[in-house]
């Protein structure tokens, strides 16, 4: 079954069997079918096994009533790697493999904790990215998250993060208007 992507660099919709983006141009191959990506827990993935019980439901709660005050999606996903590819590709297909944001508005944002690269990355949805723009999200990652991952604090960095960012959507997004299922 193929599925349809959204080009990150020039919002473009196109399948994942396609070679390259028809919009920009931007090779997809590599990107699909060698990286088996895991599926959605909800909001909180903790795959890297670094958060406890606890502290998934606690910081699931807190992005759960963001997304029921703003309609716009934060998800977290703990990964210990990314290979083959860099955390910026991984977080990019998993941010459209999970479908995060509501179709046709691309509406969301993914925290992605790369535990063995020791990085966090921000994936901006292109229709918030003109309030967020994803360069500016992963400057508050790394500014909020990184005094806390060096202490191995990855619940407080994850917390200390996404409080910045949802506080930042609440502040400069409009409410989300639904044009299509």
């Amino acid at each position: 079954m193929t599925e349809k992507i959204q080009c990150r660099l020039c919002g473009h919709e196109f399948t994942d069997t396609d070679q390259t983006c028809p919009g920009c141009g931007v090779e997809v191959k590599n990107l699909t079918g060698i990286v088996a990506l895991p599926p959605p827990k909800g909001s909180v993935n903790d795959y890297a096994g670094i958060l406890s019980e606890t502290e998934v439901n606690e910081l699931s709660g807190k992005l759960e009533s963001h997304f029921n005050l703003t309609d716009v999606p934060v998800v977290v996903a703990t990964v210990k790697g990314t290979d083959p590819l860099d955390p910026s590709g991984y977080a990019f297909l998993l941010y459209n493999s999970w479908g995060i944001g509501h179709p046709h508005l691309n509406m969301g944002l993914l925290v992605l904790l790369c535990l063995d690269m020791q990085h966090i990355e921000c994936e901006v949805g292109i229709g918030l990215e003109k309030y967020i723009p994803e360069v500016e999200g992963d400057e508050i990652l790394e500014e909020t998250f990184y005094p806390y991952f060096r202490e191995k604090k990855y619940y407080e960095g994850l917390i200390a993060g996404t409080e910045v960012l949802m506080d930042l959507i609440r502040k400069r997004v409009p409410p989300v208007k639904h044009t299509g299922t």
